[in-house]
């Protein structure tokens, strides 16, 4: 008899906590979201003079893996955003979303792939109760575009790039990582300099290269004469490395990220007082967007990130208290210094905005801007001739990934002990 009773009492325990949970989650509304995402696979960026390569669409161009990538996020965040939260409608409503991109055609593209996986094909509008307005009831979407040198939301680190280098030499370049892993390296720059026809000093020089034969070995294409597979590995994998530090540094970061941040922090204050016209805000831009976005609230990229990466940043209503999650590729993050994956909206806020942290000022962007362009520009030739000056910008961006274990898990930021999921392979 006893023994029943335990048993009766154990499933009385499970049925309150399962109901306590239901009852928790019934509470809990999402409201609004925020999404960051990075664009999907593309072609490189800048060409290896002595190795030449084709590139039918061109260099910094959107593939059509790419497309896939960024469609199926898309039908990823429809499944969360609408079949499971009822945060949007199963049907397009006008000025329920609003979509920015950086004016690329790679990001642009990738906004459009997304869109066409959250409001599918045989959801778009009908006229006369019976004909699709557009062939196979396509739903088209307003994308909005800001000249780049206007566009600091999305492209701070181009448009502020005097400083970004500025802070690097002071910062990132005297690190006792960086120097450890440049002086390892340093005995192959000058035999790599003849390989790739570049002058290269040090690991930042790498960062454009280690691109290049990244997509060169995703499409399965001949690497240039003198490097093997196995050290074309190697230079991936620290010019990923190597590109995240540069976006480390939490003063570094957060001068980049602040303006996003601070439209971030209005646009979640305008949800919960019932006068954000949006549901749901898109972004599409670049690994250099995402990187000082995650350093700034304190969570570290330690490599870039793989294409088609996002972060969103969700507003939860549970009896008028608001709440906040992140997610980072589909897997809820902890808040900086917690166990904790939802936070209270002024916690938040108060992560975002540090005390304390120190950013140079803002001149002039003409003078920013500098002879020294940065390798956005869609076209090849200026890409050819920038390719030794400028610092990459869309290579990649991350998570918290450590080389030391199993080569493609990724590890909870601040439980480094814990396997939390699978990444891609193709880190830039």
């Amino acid at each position: 008899m006893s023994k029943t009773i335990q048993k009766l009492r154990g499933i009385i325990i499970v049925l309150i906590v399962l109901c306590s949970l239901t009852l928790s989650a019934a509470q809990e509304k999402l409201i609004f979201t925020v999404t960051l995402i990075r664009h999907g696979d593309r072609t490189p960026v800048y060409a290896i003079e002595t190795s030449p390569h084709e590139w039918k669409i061109g260099l910094g161009e959107l593939t059509a893996h790419g497309m896939n990538q960024e469609f199926k996020l898309g039908s990823e965040l429809r499944k969360r955003y609408i079949e499971q939260s009822g945060l949007l409608s199963p049907q397009y409503i006008n000025n329920s979303i609003y979509v920015r991109s950086t004016d690329f055609n790679r990001t642009i593209n990738s906004a459009q792939s997304l869109l066409a996986g959250l409001y599918p094909l045989g959801f778009g509008p009908i006229y006369n109760n019976i004909t699709p307005a557009l062939p196979a009831a396509q739903q088209p979407i307003p994308i909005r575009t800001l000249p780049k040198d206007q566009d600091n939301l999305l492209l701070a680190k181009d448009n502020y790039i005097k400083q970004f280098r500025a802070m690097g030499e002071q910062y990132v370049f005297t690190s006792n990582s960086w120097n450890e892993a440049n002086k390892k390296y340093e005995t192959n720059f000058n035999r790599w300099s003849n390989i790739f026809g570049e002058n290269i000093k040090n690991l930042r020089d790498l960062i454009p290269i280690g691109d290049n034969l990244n997509v060169r070995m995703l499409n399965n294409i001949s690497l240039p004469k003198g490097i093997s597979k196995t050290e074309a590995e190697e230079i991936i994998k620290i010019s990923n490395w190597a590109m995240a530090q540069e976006f480390k540094p939490r003063n570094i970061s957060y001068f980049l990220a602040k303006e996003f941040l601070e439209k971030l922090i209005t646009d979640l204050e305008k949800a919960i007082e019932d006068k954000q016209p949006y549901k749901y805000i898109l972004y599409s831009a670049h690994d250099s967007t995402i990187l000082p976005v995650m350093s700034a609230i304190g969570l570290p990229l330690e490599y870039t990130p793989p294409y088609a990466s996002n972060i969103s940043f969700e507003l939860y209503n549970s009896n008028n208290d608001y709440f906040v999650n992140m997610r980072f590729n589909g897997k809820d993050l902890y808040f900086p210094n917690t166990e904790q994956q939802m936070c209270t909206f002024e916690k938040f806020k108060k992560e975002v905005f540090p005390e304390n942290i120190k950013t140079p000022s803002v001149t002039d962007k003409k003078e920013n801007k500098s002879q020294e362009q940065t390798p956005h520009s869609d076209n090849e030739e200026n890409n050819k001739k920038i390719a030794k000056k400028a610092t990459p910008k869309n290579m990649g961006e991350i998570y918290h990934i450590d080389p030391t274990r199993n080569k493609g898990e990724l590890y909870e930021l601040n439980k480094p002990n814990e396997k939390k999921a699978q990444v891609y392979q193709n880190t830039f």
